[in-house]
């Protein structure tokens, strides 16, 4: 299982930890520390790099991410539910305003959707009202 070096805090005080790539649902850019937040169920870590360069990476390492938009990266494996109408990627069947999502983008939507359905074919696409 390949692992990542992150840190919990974007100034690295917190030092190195280590996580599995498997349990990466996103990474978004932060733009407030100039790092890429690495967002998993439970908590959001730091790395440096470009959201380019780790879709790039992992997908050279055998993992399929895509660019949802211009700053987030998503786990194709880990999505759930897709909401054609929101242009929001779910990371749980039963998701609730509380659970964690990916905005994506109104022209790449299409591409995502693609590379979803060749992912996980039983992928459940909604049209669902806000929940907000």
């Amino acid at each position: 299982m390949l692992k990542l070096s992150v840190t919990r805090d974007p100034e690295g005080e917190s030092g190195l930890n280590n996580i599995d790539v498997d349990s990466i649902l996103m990474l978004d850019f932060a733009m407030s520390s100039d790092k890429v937040a690495v967002h998993t169920a439970e908590e959001i870590y730091f790395t440096v790099g470009t959201l380019k360069y780790w879709n790039k990476t992992l997908n050279n390492s055998g993992y399929r991410f895509g660019i949802a938009d211009r700053s987030n990266c998503v786990n194709l494996e880990k999505i759930e539910v897709l909401d054609k109408t929101l242009k929001i990627a779910y990371f749980e069947k039963d998701f609730t305003s509380k659970s964690k999502r990916c905005m994506i983008a109104r022209y790449r939507f299409k591409e995502v959707a693609e590379s979803l359905m060749l992912v996980n074919p039983n992928i459940i696409i909604t049209a669902s009202e806000s929940l907000y």
